[in-house]
């Protein structure tokens, strides 16, 4: 493991064990927003890979809404319902390694995901990402999936870096600095301010 995502596995595993980390999941509070994007799109019942998934509440949601999904973090420290590991695919790996492997991985595990992703559903994990990385995170999911990634970013700097002895928002920008990034990478056929959080729907090219 490289230095840098060593020191990125401690750094949340610190967030984790600090009391409030994780209370609020943009995962559940967008996924409105994510179902009205892609409503002309798809059906309701996709492949979703939930990249970044957290403390989890964002895939429980999804499951929830009937979706089929497949979890993938850097590190399921925070996973609030450690029982979900028992029903679901959860692939434990740094956003920005090839992931490639990930679409096999899921249809040896079900064959429901024998038609790869159609979506992938990325809150609150782009901000998160070493500005180096950040684009290279966006081109990894959009390659594993068929027909693209619903990203929520917020744009803001973090309240809990000063307890976790650093900031946990690495990339910090503007609204149309995101959006214009990853227009470089796909289509950004849906794009909203919210003040505080940009979200994005970007298709493949």
């Amino acid at each position: 493991m490289s230095q840098i995502l060593k020191n990125e596995a401690a750094l949340y595993q610190t967030a984790w064990n600090m009391g409030g980390y994780g209370d609020f999941s943009p995962g559940e509070r967008y996924l409105p927003i994510f179902e009205d994007a892609i409503a002309h799109l798809a059906s309701s019942n996709v492949n979703v890979l939930d990249a970044g998934a957290g403390s989890g509440k964002g895939t429980q949601a999804l499951l929830d809404k009937g979706y089929k999904v497949v979890m993938c973090d850097l590190s399921f420290d925070g996973l609030e319902d450690q029982d979900l590991r028992k029903h679901i695919l959860c692939v434990e790996t740094s956003l920005w390694s090839d992931l490639s492997f990930v679409p096999y991985m899921a249809k040896v595990f079900d064959p429901v995901f024998e038609t790869g992703f159609q979506w992938g559903y990325c809150c609150d994990v782009m901000e998160h990402i070493p500005p180096q990385f950040t684009m290279l995170v966006a081109h990894q999911i959009l390659n594993i999936v068929q027909g693209g990634v619903f990203f929520s970013i917020a744009l803001t700097p973090d309240q809990f870096g000063f307890f976790a002895g650093e900031p946990l928002h690495k990339t910090v920008e503007s609204f149309t600095w995101w959006r214009d990034s990853l227009s470089e990478l796909g289509n950004v056929v849906n794009a909203r301010d919210l003040g505080n959080v940009g979200t994005y729907l970007v298709t493949k090219k």
